[in-house]
């Protein structure tokens, strides 16, 4: 509360590591594919901050244009610009976000208390395309598993959203059964492929 008012911060992210996500995952991935040659190191914080050596990895399937790697489109620009760089905004906070508060609950809520927020809304950043839709459902079920994990920590406070993807409809629905009455779940927030009509 501040000043009598209760305060959500309803655009923080939640993306958990390659490294925290694996026991999410089930077996089947393995028999999938190589989860091995899709780990890139995060080497830049929430904030912008360098992260020191050992890195940590996510998992990327294909890059997002502008964000991991493609080239940047500019509104009113008929086609994206290989020689633009993407820069990184400026932080505006008192204290960059301590380490680890992506993955582990605990953590999270405490920054939380120190920017004085009451309620998070945590967009999901860890749904990537995959080229094979029981390749990304099985990504899909994994990062319920642990949202339902990490939310339980403070349910009150700690919220997500479900990600569907219209890639596997049955699949997708049956997420939502399972999740849909869940605390952390506030909102469906389906995972379009790029060009997806």
């Amino acid at each position: 509360m501040r000043n009598g008012y209760k305060v959500y911060d309803s655009d923080t992210h939640i993306t958990p590591s390659a490294e925290v996500l694996e026991p999410f995952l089930s077996r089947r991935i393995q028999e999938l594919t190589d989860l091995d040659q899709y780990k890139v190191p995060i080497k830049t914080g929430l904030a912008g901050e360098t992260r020191p050596e050992p890195w940590s990895h996510n998992y990327r399937f294909q890059p997002i244009p502008g964000w991991q790697g493609g080239a940047i489109r500019v509104l009113g620009e008929a086609a994206p610009d290989p020689s633009r760089k993407r820069r990184f905004q400026t932080f505006r906070g008192k204290v960059h976000p301590t380490e680890g508060g992506q993955e582990r609950a605990e953590v999270r809520i405490k920054d939380m208390d120190t920017e004085g927020i009451d309620v998070a809304f945590m967009v999901s950043l860890g749904a990537e395309h995959h080229e094979d839709p029981e390749v990304q459902m099985e990504f899909i079920r994994a990062q319920h598993r642990f949202f339902d994990s990490f939310c339980s920590y403070d349910p009150h406070r700690l919220k997500t959203a479900l990600v569907p993807t219209p890639v596997d409809v049955k699949g997708s629905v049956e997420e939502i059964k399972r999740w849909g009455n869940a605390s952390w779940c506030v909102v469906i927030q389906p995972y379009f492929p790029p060009d997806f009509p």
